[in-house]
């Protein structure tokens, strides 16, 4: 099983990318994010190796805790690889958390490829199978906070304790200030 792929970005398609590792080129299925790196830029892949009778398929994420939540998710009747892929392409790990711990089904039915009864089960059947504490990793703009607030001296502790208590569904820029006013407290 392949778990784990380094390597730059030969090709990049409408939904996966092509990995060069080596002299093997890894056909990747992967979030928007991934997608608009650009070509040779290096990625780290955190793989999911899908093996059925018709053919094997690669799903990749940024960081272990999007692997995690990608296979409950598909751990859930009538929740397939690609579309839990576009789940996880729809909003932040943290806001998909809290969608289903708030019990708002109507967030997973804007999702293609998901309608009531589906966003329903996946509710109910991963709503005592998430971890809710905020994702420290992998949070789009959250490597930027983490520069920012170190750049001006702070310590990781510090960051990661006022990160911990912030809305991360929010811009960049709002999170830095909103970090800045805890720790300055």
């Amino acid at each position: 099983m392949i778990a784990y792929l380094k390597g730059p970005i030969l090709k990049r398609f409408e939904a996966y990318i092509i990995l060069w590792n080596g002299s093997l080129g890894y056909k990747v299925f992967v979030t928007p994010e991934i997608l608009m790196r650009p070509e040779n830029s290096e990625v780290e892949l955190f793989v999911y190796h899908r093996i059925s009778e018709q053919d094997q398929s690669l799903y990749g994420f940024t960081n272990p805790d999007e692997l995690v939540f990608f296979e409950k998710l598909i751990s859930v009747n009538g929740v397939g690889p690609k579309t839990a892929l576009g789940v996880l392409s729809y909003a932040t790990l943290d806001a998909l958390k809290k969608a289903i711990t708030s019990d708002n089904p109507t967030f997973f039915g804007k999702i293609s490829g998901i309608g009531k009864k589906t966003a329903e089960r996946i509710i109910l059947e991963l709503k005592n199978k998430i971890d809710t504490a905020p994702s420290l990793e992998g949070t789009t703009g959250l490597d930027e906070v983490f520069a920012a607030l170190e750049s001006l001296g702070y310590t990781t502790r510090e960051i990661k304790e006022a990160v911990g208590k912030l809305d991360l569904t929010k811009p960049t820029e709002n999170i830095i200030r909103d970090a800045l006013k805890i720790i300055s407290k």
